[in-house]
């Protein structure tokens, strides 16, 4: 038995077996059952970003910072995402950059 899953499927897939010979009876064996269970495997979730130019005289500024934002395979669409963020050189910001 060989197969290939669905990128981002789980569920059970329940088998029936049976064997039959090649003899004048066509005879067949009890059927046999077996499941195979797949599970998610909670993909990690991604995003994109882009550097954003800007004079040093620009006032308060609010950028979509993130785009093409996926919480993971499409079993896991329903999962809250939460942002965290570190930066470096601080000086720069009359105020801590924040997510709103």
């Amino acid at each position: 038995l060989s197969f290939e899953l669905m990128p981002g499927a789980s569920g059970t897939a329940v088998f029936r077996v049976e064997t039959i010979d090649d003899g004048p009876m066509n005879n067949r064996s009890e059927a046999q059952t077996f499941a195979i269970h797949v599970v998610c495997s909670n993909a990690a979730p991604s995003f994109t970003t882009q550097d954003v130019m800007l004079s040093e005289d620009s006032s308060e500024v609010v950028l979509p910072f993130a785009g093409n934002i996926s919480a993971g395979s499409p079993a896991e669409a329903s999962q809250q995402l939460r942002w965290e963020f570190t930066f470096t050189n601080p000086s720069l910001f009359s105020q801590t950059p924040r997510l709103d």
